[in-house]
């Protein structure tokens, strides 16, 4: 997986703990864990925070991700490129994506 998109569930720590590049979708008071006013969190480095500047305005939030995603012109990556960890830090996908789930035929 080359990088995950998702509002604050299990799956988004799940993915912090395997270190998979995630874009954390959070609202205006989001759990305390995650800290305030960041936009990273020291239990997760390769999560990059998006927090709701007002309560319920989503629309700012999803403006920040595709212009982080995309680049202020649209023309392509940019901030998506250094979400927070360097490719050393994070877990190698070893699995080719044709080969089967362990345990499983």
């Amino acid at each position: 997986m080359d990088l995950l998109v998702t509002v604050d569930t299990a799956l988004a720590h799940l993915a912090g703990a395997m270190r998979i590049p995630t874009l954390l979708l959070l609202t205006f008071q989001p759990d305390w864990r995650l800290l305030l006013e960041r936009n990273d969190t020291p239990w997760y480095p390769t999560l990059r925070l998006y927090s709701q500047p007002v309560p319920g305005d989503w629309d700012l939030v999803i403006r920040q991700l595709v212009e982080d995603l995309c680049g202020p012109d649209g023309e392509g990556p940019t901030a998506a490129e250094e979400v927070t960890a360097s490719p050393s830090q994070l877990v190698p996908n070893t699995r080719s994506p044709a080969s089967p789930r362990p345990g499983r035929m």
